[in-house]
């Protein structure tokens, strides 16, 4: 018996929902892009390595390794809108590299 074949007009349709699901991936239409992880900085939970968009309601708590402060919200939360609220990435900056030299005296942040 030859093997099945399917119809060319199901071929098609399955091509097109391929495409489309691509399409939506791709746009973030299914959930929030990955923010990544900040330099010197861990989060939670941490990255998949997955390229799925992360889906709405999900939130990322960040910190800083020792000997660095965040700078920015320790959270964000993938909003049904697929944004990252709030929208501001955070960082980890260096203890020393937040002091300033203002009149001679050294002013901590």
């Amino acid at each position: 018996m030859d093997k099945m074949q399917v119809p060319r007009s199901h071929s098609f349709l399955i091509m097109i929902a391929a495409i489309f699901l691509i399409l939506l991936l791709n746009k973030g239409v299914l959930g929030c892009d990955d923010p990544g992880t900040p330099t010197d900085g861990v989060r939670d939970p941490p990255e998949s390595g997955d390229p799925v968009p992360l889906p709405p309601k999900t939130v990322i708590h960040f910190s800083c390794d020792e000997g660095y402060l965040l700078d920015g919200p320790p959270k964000i939360i993938c909003t049904k809108e697929n944004k990252w609220l709030p929208e501001d990435r955070p960082s980890c900056i260096g203890k020393q590299g937040l002091s300033l030299r203002h009149g001679g005296s050294v002013l901590e942040r």
